[in-house]
Formats: structure tokens, C-alpha cells, sequence
């Protein structure tokens, strides 16, 4: 799932938001995705006004599917049926090891800044890593603050407090 399309966060149940009446796998993956990015987002919001060189990349690997990822002997062994089984899907999503790549080049490309978004090329769900638009509820930055402070309220510790 694109982070674009990604479902809101019920702010109403800030600082808990916990899933337990109405838990639906998927939504909660999408809804949990979210915090993350915004998390990110907002990490590196403070580190900026902190002074900070640090930078927070948000990324987001696409869509990776197991059977279409390299045998890499002993470790992982692809069978024949996994294959065979990933060929249809292997038109829409990658293997784990591509899935990797925004990841990488928010590591090694030189060009990257704090607060950008990498993710697949096609669609956002495959291919080389590039830029993408921070919009839709990625651009909460008031949200992105609550969540910040849910998050230090619920672990009781303060990640503001060590930025440098």
C-alpha cells in the first residue's frame, strides 16, 4: 500500500490509539506504517531545530514478495513451486532484497535530505528508488507533533531531550 493511501490515525484515541474493540489486520499494518513515517518526519523536524546534522529518511520498500527474492544458499533456498507460484506476482512486486533499495540510498546517496520520503519508482509499490511527494496525511505536522508526544507519554521517556 502506497504511504500516500494510507488510512488516518484515530486521533480521538491519542495518546492509546490501541486497536482492540474493532482490530482489522490490515488497517491497523496501514495505520501503524503511518505513525511510523509521521514519526520519522517529525524526528526530523526536531533534529533540525535542534541544530542537529543527523537526518531522519523516512522509506518504504513497495510491495516485496519472498518467492521472488535470489536463493542465497545456505541461507535461503527458493524451490521450484515458490517460483512458479511468484511469476504472476512477480508483475507487480519485487523481490525483499529491491524492496531494500530505498533504504540503501537514503544511506549512500550524498544528495539525500533530512525529511524526504524514498520509496519504489513504479507505482510506489517496485523498482529503483526515488523522491516522493509528502502529501495527504504525511503532511499532518500537527498530528505528527500529538503522535510525538502520545509516544513519550506511553514510554515515558523523551526522545526530544537527547537531540544533538
Amino acid at each position: 500500500m502506497s504511504p500516500q493511501a494510507s488510512p488516518r490515525i484515530d486521533e480521538s484515541r491519542l495518546p492509546t490509539n490501541c486497536e482492540t474493540r474493532d482490530y482489522r489486520p490490515k488497517r491497523t499494518y496501514a495505520r501503524s506504517n503511518l505513525a511510523q513515517m509521521l514519526f520519522g518526519f517529525e524526528l526530523d523536524r526536531r533534529l533540525h531545530a535542534a541544530g542537529s546534522t543527523t537526518l531522519s529518511v523516512i522509506t518504504h520498500p513497495g510491495g516485496a514478495l519472498d518467492s521472488l527474492t535470489p536463493s542465497r544458499p545456505p541461507v535461503r533456498l527458493r524451490t521450484t513451486g515458490e517460483r512458479l507460484c511468484g511469476l504472476p506476482a512477480g508483475l507487480l512486486l519485487q523481490s525483499k532484497e529491491a524492496a531494500a533499495w530505498p533504504a540503501v540510498r537514503a544511506v549512500v546517496d550524498p544528495s539525500v535530505r533530512g525529511g524526504q520520503l524514498l520509496g519504489p519508482r513504479v507505482f510506489g509499490i517496485r523498482g529503483l528508488p526515488t523522491l516522493e511527494p509528502i502529501q495527504g496525511h504525511l503532511a499532518d505536522t500537527v498530528l505528527a507533533a500529538r503522535l510525538w508526544t502520545a509516544t513519550a507519554s506511553l514510554t515515558g521517556l523523551d526522545p526530544s531531550l537527547n537531540l544533538r
